[in-house]
């Protein structure tokens, strides 16, 4: 995903477009704290992503069974390293997470 906002055809509406019509609340919570590490600079999208934001919380990366750390804010469980300005610690012997956005 860090890739996708340094594309010149990177498109946050169209990604937020994409996300209304068939995101989770899950999905949303991992948007939301993926873009504020990512790309602190698209409030819009930050900030539609907290609107979204369900009940319970969730794992950045679901197909792992540990937690990592809770993030209160996005109701996520960041289990995975994610780089960016915005970035928690890396947590000891945590998996790098590689996402790739196709829209």
């Amino acid at each position: 995903m860090g890739e996708y906002g340094r594309l010149e055809s990177r498109d946050f509406d169209a990604l937020a477009t994409a996300m209304e019509e068939v995101a989770t609340g899950a999905a949303w919570k991992r948007l939301g704290y993926l873009a504020e590490v990512l790309w602190p600079h698209e409030k819009s999208l930050i900030e539609l992503a907290a609107r979204r934001l369900s009940t319970g919380n969730a794992r950045l990366d679901p197909a792992l069974a540990r937690r990592g750390r809770l993030r209160r804010k996005w109701r996520l469980w960041v289990n995975v390293t994610v780089g960016g300005p915005g970035a928690d610690p890396a947590p000891a012997a945590a998996p790098r997470l590689d996402i790739y956005l196709a829209i």
